[in-house]
C-alpha cells in the first residue's frame, strides 16, 4: 500500500527533527569539550554581572542564578506572604562558567 502525502510529510518531519537534534547534540558536545578549561574557581573570582551561569558543586553541573555575590537555585517558592524565595546555594558552588550563546535562528 502506497503511503499518503500526509504520512510522507510526517515521516520527513521526523527525520528532519532527528537530524537537527543530532546536529544540536554534536554542537553541544563540542562546546562542552571547549569549556573544559574555562571553569573559574569561585575562590579566585566571582562573576562581574548578575545572571545565570553553569555551576559545579563537586558532584554535578547545574544552571544557577548569581545575584549580589550569591548563587541561587533557578526554581523558587512563593510563601504565604507572597514573597518569592530561592534556595541559597552559595556554600556548595566550587566553580562556574558562562552560558553558551543561544542558537542562531534562521
Amino acid at each position: 500500500m502506497k503511503p499518503t502525502d500526509e504520512q510522507i510529510s510526517i515521516e520527513a518531519g521526523r527525520r528532519f527533527v532527528s537530524i537537527k537534534s543530532q546536529i544540536i547534540w554534536i554542537k553541544g558536545a563540542k562546546w562542552c569539550r571547549e569549556m573544559q578549561d574555562n571553569w573559574i574557581d569561585v575562590n579566585e573570582r566571582l562573576p562581574e554581572k548578575n545572571g545565570y551561569y553553569i555551576t559545579w558543586d563537586g558532584f554535578e553541573a547545574d544552571r544557577l542564578l548569581f545575584i549580589n555575590w550569591k548563587w541561587y537555585s533557578k526554581e523558587g517558592t512563593r510563601g504565604e506572604n507572597g514573597v518569592f524565595t530561592r534556595a541559597d546555594m552559595t556554600q556548595f558552588i566550587t566553580h562556574y562558567c558562562s552560558l553558551p550563546q543561544p542558537p542562531k535562528t534562521e
